[in-house]
């Protein structure tokens, strides 16, 4: 990125004479090094050094001693180097980027002068910017990819110094890391291996952020990778959520609760993604894989509804009601569990 820039010199009122890269691809301070241990101002800007005269422009460069002999020389060849150089009376300094055709900087042509690398141009483009969560989550996503997540080894990397107890608050066993938080902890790798057998599938899934990433992209039919990595997102996002209320709410960590949270966010994103989609809330909850159905996309009427169980270590309480023009109404409801037992009614 340095090699790609160059300072254009305006009014030279704040580029330093001696240390910026203005003329030439050195540092004046550099090339002459003797002429910069004699300068009685080794910090100042190109403006200081000279005055104009009409529109002639005279260096001035002021110098402890005189030269010696031998030191005449550089100077010779400062004053040469300077000879043709002049600053502006109307623009202000600027800086150069040769990697876009205007010299203005963006990242994008920062990438391209990197090098193409299509291979992760393509999982960054096809697998974290997929458009079917909303923008933070995927910024978030990608904060996890890189590790640059603020747990609480991130942050003691940065140099804070007050966090106090740096292990993980969800199982408390092992130092918080992006790695550990989101995909070794005891508590947490049992949600990845949910959805694993949800989707029929047997695996061995790495830990390393990146490498989980590409892992989990590769699983399953690849016309449905678009929901495996929704899956991912969703997990990733609400273990976030999850840790930040165990920790500054003080909030009792509840497994079952975080998986609760990550059906139901699944189920809702996608309902919100697709409002025609015929699969209601509870179905996509009890098994999102029906998602990967051909007609998840559908907008068919609505079919009949039937009872759907709980996943196994949940209640479903269904209720209904009823009111009259008169004002007159009523309520009745069902607790069961994943055997469809009724546990209780009321009505």
């Amino acid at each position: 990125m340095r090699h790609n820039l160059t300072i254009q010199v305006g009014d030279g009122k704040s580029v330093f004479f001696w240390t910026d890269l203005w003329i030439g691809d050195f540092a004046l301070k550099d090339k002459f090094p003797r002429i910069f241990a004699l300068s009685r101002n080794k910090s100042g800007f190109l403006v200081d050094f000279g005055f104009k005269v009409g529109l002639d422009w005279n260096w001035s460069i002021p110098l402890r001693r005189p030269l010696f002999d031998w030191e005449k020389l550089q100077w010779n060849n400062l004053l040469e180097c300077l000879n043709n150089f002049k600053p502006s009376n109307t623009e202000h300094d600027w800086v150069r980027w040769f990697g876009s055709s205007d010299g203005s900087f963006s990242v994008k042509s920062l990438r391209l002068l990197i090098g193409p690398n299509r291979s992760g141009e393509s999982m960054w483009n096809e697998c974290v910017w997929i458009g079917f969560t909303p923008p933070k989550v995927e910024i978030f996503v990608w904060l996890v990819l890189w590790g640059r997540v603020p747990v609480k080894m991130e942050l003691s990397r940065r140099g804070m110094s007050n966090l106090g107890c740096i292990l993980c608050p969800l199982c408390k066993l092992f130092p918080e890391s992006v790695s550990h938080l989101f995909f070794s902890c005891s508590g947490i790798w049992p949600i990845w291996m949910y959805f694993c057998r949800l989707l029929g599938i047997s695996t061995v899934l790495p830990r390393e952020p990146k490498l989980f990433f590409e892992a989990w992209g590769a699983l399953g039919d690849p016309n449905h990778k678009e929901w495996f990595l929704v899956i991912l997102f969703v997990v990733l996002w609400s273990i976030w959520l999850f840790r930040n209320e165990v920790i500054f709410q003080n909030k009792k960590v509840d497994w079952l609760q975080l998986n609760f949270l990550i059906r139901f966010r699944l189920a809702y994103w996608h309902i919100a993604k697709f409002p025609g989609c015929f699969l209601s809330l509870d179905c996509l909850m009890t098994d999102f894989s029906l998602t990967m159905s051909p007609k998840r996309r559908s907008s068919c009427p609505t079919p009949t509804p039937r009872w759907v169980p709980p996943p196994i270590g949940f209640l479903k309480l269904n209720i209904d009601g009823a009111v009259s023009l008169c004002l007159k109404g009523g309520i009745d409801g069902l607790l069961r569990d994943e055997k469809g037992s009724i546990l209780f009614q009321f009505s």
